[in-house]
């Protein structure tokens, strides 16, 4: 591998990028045609065309930056990633951002594209079942107990409750149970959450106003853009969620206002802007939209006919302008660029983790995220997953009476054991300094005996994926505040 890369934008423009100084900067064309010339054939120099300069002054530039480390090789097969340890679990899970109690598999809709249907894999078989309380109190005393030993060095000022299923409003009197427990002996402040469809809020509203809950609204947009969101019997049901949710809005219009957001997936019968459209214009609200999950597909063909990809739904947009403006930091590049220029920004801190780890040279490899430092997720059947989102074949264990359920050496040797396993296809990879991906958003690639990334990028796929960020940058230069602010 190459210490630096260099690359042309559709502009013309030539940039540099030194992954070892963390640098970057652009390169006059005369200069660009040296190093181009040297890498092709170091026994003749090219004269620029572009330049009145003598060939001399580039040459010499080029010797003076080749001197100071530049355009080096570059063997990163014995750099060493870092190690988790016992006491690195045990601080994350201190800090957690919030603990998701997968209520119920129970839901009393049958969304087409839903992650527990027959469209996908990878998660335990539904079968109507409630998550079992005193499993749930269980838990919540293992977690608030780290909590409260480490309350001195948490640094989340409130820690988020969630409740999510199947819909978690089928099991209402468990919500009901576990909300007063979890108040009445949280050592922290709480806010409590919901993901919900809304078929049932006209019934418990009044609860989830009183408690302060915030709700993430599952609605795909008008009408026929909700047509994959049906009923037992197939049928739409969006004007019985609409009606509960203008209920709601004209009920309790402030709790509304700052407690209440939706949540869209994107597919083939909708897009970006009718959904944006629809709910912006009707409830005030820019509703988060994603894209299918593409993990664990087993129906690919019908997956590939209700599939619709985000820019390609923006390109063929008529309403370019309204979207980008909204849905500008939704682009998939977007955190990519994020990343990018916070990695040649000195005294960038991204967590604690980036704080203690700033002056070593080992780093975590890819963008997982540390075990429960974002979420603690207990699931119907008492299996602990560091997220919803993926595979339940990577549970970190299952609640025991015998034991607790957070083996922290356990979670440290698993999670080392992932590492060594991506480790050499990240080695030969220049996109691992920017790359945000989880191991476990791709369950297939995880499960192989040797580990192929779908992300790996060598020399030339990565220095036009850089060409077409800066190409973007400069096509909209202003939105530059956005990332550096």
């Amino acid at each position: 591998m190459k210490s630096t890369i260099y690359y042309k934008t559709e502009k013309g423009n030539s940039y540099y990028l030194d992954m070892n100084k963390e640098l970057v900067g652009i390169l006059h064309p005369g200069l660009y045609q040296q190093i181009k010339q040297h890498e092709s054939d170091k026994s003749t120099v090219m004269q620029s065309p572009k330049s009145d300069l003598p060939i001399d002054y580039y040459e010499t530039k080029y010797q003076y930056l080749l001197s100071h480390g530049f355009f080096q090789k570059k063997n990163s097969e014995n750099e060493e990633i870092a190690s988790l340890t016992p006491e690195m679990i045990e601080d994350s899970l201190a800090n957690t951002e919030q603990i998701v109690f997968e209520v119920t598999d129970k839901c009393n809709l049958r969304c087409k594209y839903c992650g527990y249907r027959d469209l996908y894999s990878g998660y335990d078989q539904r079968e109507n079942k409630n998550l079992d309380i005193n499993a749930a109190i269980e838990v919540w005393n293992q977690v608030n107990a780290v909590i409260k030993k480490q309350k001195s060095v948490r640094t989340n000022d409130k820690l988020i409750i969630g409740f999510y299923g199947g819909e978690p409003l089928l099991n209402f009197e468990f919500i009901r149970q576990i909300a007063s427990y979890i108040k009445q002996t949280s050592v922290v402040d709480i806010q409590f959450n919901m993901t919900t469809n809304a078929m049932l809020l006209d019934k418990y509203m009044d609860f989830l106003v009183q408690e302060d809950f915030s709700l993430l609204i599952s609605l795909d947009g008008d009408y026929d853009g909700n047509s994959y969101r049906v009923t037992a019997d197939n049928k739409n049901p969006h004007a019985k969620v609409v009606s509960n949710i203008d209920l709601l809005q004209q009920k309790a219009p402030e709790y509304f206002e700052k407690r209440v957001q939706f949540n869209a997936v994107l597919h083939n019968a909708n897009s970006i802007y009718s959904t944006y459209h629809f709910i912006h214009e009707r409830y005030g609200k820019k509703p988060h939209i994603s894209e299918m999950s593409t993990d664990g597909i087993v129906q690919k063909e019908r997956f590939e006919e209700m599939r619709k990809d985000f820019v390609e739904d923006f390109m063929h947009s008529t309403h370019k302008e309204e979207i980008f403006q909204a849905y500008f930091t939704d682009f998939p590049l977007h955190k990519d660029i994020d990343n990018i220029l916070r990695s040649i920004v000195n005294g960038s801190i991204l967590s604690v983790w980036d704080l203690i780890s700033s002056k070593q040279t080992k780093k975590l490899l890819t963008g997982t995220c540390l075990p429960f430092s974002k979420k603690v997720f207990i699931t119907v059947n008492e299996k602990l997953l560091v997220c919803e989102k993926i595979d339940h074949i990577f549970a970190l264990g299952q609640l025991n009476t015998n034991h607790s359920l957070f083996d922290f050496a356990y979670v440290a040797d698993k999670y080392n054991a992932y590492y060594k396993k991506i480790q050499k296809s990240c080695q030969t990879c220049y996109y691992k300094k920017i790359c945000s991906k989880c191991i476990f958003s791709s369950s297939e690639e995880m499960k192989q005996e040797v580990y192929t990334c779908s992300n790996h990028m060598n020399e030339v796929d990565y220095c036009n994926y850089m060409a077409y960020m800066t190409s973007f940058l400069e096509e909209y230069p202003t939105r530059l505040d956005q990332y550096m602010f």
